[in-house]
């Protein structure tokens, strides 16, 4: 027993040693499968619209933005041999709108690139999505969680995808009440740039399903969560849920692509797995690609977070410090050329007092200044 008790103790040292000597192990991605046609898109059936992404995927140390798949023929069939030509919208992007969806038919979708290389997905049947109940939030240690609420009462649906639009205002760290006209002379600042909003998708896949529950319920859903303490939450922040019913082979093809780009991190972490839509090289049966063609409608819902709703919990974004500099109207020629921007007039001593545009202009930091017509 005291022997056995001994190797239990050195076990531990044993796991260390073991740990301490894993190597970093690069993938072996070979040129040919570095460029594969990734497929993104669907039918909306109730919009009668029909948008689709191509694009190639890169190396992993590639960190530029995907490459877009243009000059490409696509083509919406149905089953009844009806066919709708997509056109191209730039930069990858190719859509059909003013259809005529029949939600009794099958429809697939075609595509030839500029290689020649045709692809082909499996037809797909519409799915009708049920409305979102509600979108809520609620407050975890720091963090803000916004959750997405829904139910299917026919028990039909099982399985979801979301996507996610945030829209925030906020202020820039000082107030501008001039600013330069074009030959760079001080006048009255005619439009406000003290106050932006500012919207962004995140490239997250948000994902659902209630298969292992008696009822087809999801009940407050995480989907974000972003810190209490920033920018989202200064003034008031906006979140657009969208909602689709998918199938179970859908899911899973999502929940793979979820695994293989979020969760790899570490040796002990799931690892790449292969990844197939329901898409299809012709010319090439071994040539891979990547994508997942449905029929699909869609229901949404906008929430709100305001601080007012976030003040028992005392987060509170604070804009960077800003540096004020008076100077007298021989050099404000200089400062025009540098960047700056006016912030006020000090009439006791005749001067104008100047910052940097990061400090007064919020475009600068990636916001519009025009309020949305959705905001409240």
């Amino acid at each position: 027993m005291m022997q056995q008790y001994r190797y239990y103790l050195y076990f531990p040292f044993f796991l260390l040693l073991l740990i301490g000597c894993v190597e970093p192990y690069e993938l072996p991605v070979s040129e040919g499968d570095v460029k594969i046609l990734v497929v993104d898109g669907f039918l909306d059936a109730d919009k009668n619209v029909c948008s689709i992404r191509l694009s190639y995927t890169q190396n992993l140390a590639d960190l530029s933005a995907p490459v877009p798949a243009i000059n490409a023929i696509v083509i919406l069939e149905s089953d009844q041999n009806e066919q709708y030509m997509l056109h191209s919208s730039g930069n990858g992007y190719y859509e059909a709108g003013n259809l005529v969806v029949d939600p009794l038919k099958r429809y697939r979708i075609s595509v030839k690139t500029m290689e020649g290389n045709q692809y082909l997905s499996e037809y797909a049947v519409y799915r009708p999505t049920p409305p979102i109940e509600e979108v809520t939030w609620r407050v975890q240690d720091d963090m803000v969680v916004v959750e997405v609420s829904t139910q299917d009462p026919s028990n039909n649906t099982r399985y979801y995808q979301w996507e996610v639009e945030e829209t925030w205002q906020y202020r820039s760290g000082m107030y501008s009440a001039y600013d330069f006209d074009d030959e760079g002379l001080v006048r009255v600042r005619r439009e406000q740039n003290y106050t932006c909003w500012k919207t962004d998708k995140p490239n997250s896949i948000f994902i659902g399903s209630s298969e292992r529950l008696g009822q087809d319920v999801i009940s407050k859903h995480a989907l974000l969560m972003r810190p209490g303490k920033s920018q989202y939450f200064g003034q008031k922040y906006s979140v657009l849920v969208k909602q689709y019913a998918i199938s179970r082979e859908e899911y899973q093809y999502w929940q793979l692509i979820k695994k293989n780009t979020e969760n790899v991190g570490s040796l002990f972490d799931p690892q790449p797995s292969q990844v197939t839509g329901n898409f299809q090289c012709l010319n090439n049966p071994g040539l891979p690609v990547l994508g997942f063609f449905s029929v699909r409608s869609q229901q949404e819902k906008r929430g709100f977070i305001t601080t007012e709703d976030l003040r028992p919990w005392s987060f509170y974004w604070q804009p960077s410090m800003c540096a004020l500099d008076s100077i007298d109207s021989i050099r404000i020629g200089e400062l025009y050329q540098s960047g700056y921007d006016v912030a006020a007039y000090v009439e006791e001593v005749k001067k104008y007092t100047f910052t940097s545009t990061a400090c007064a202009d919020c475009r600068s930091q990636g916001g519009i200044n025009i309020q949305p017509d959705f905001w409240k």
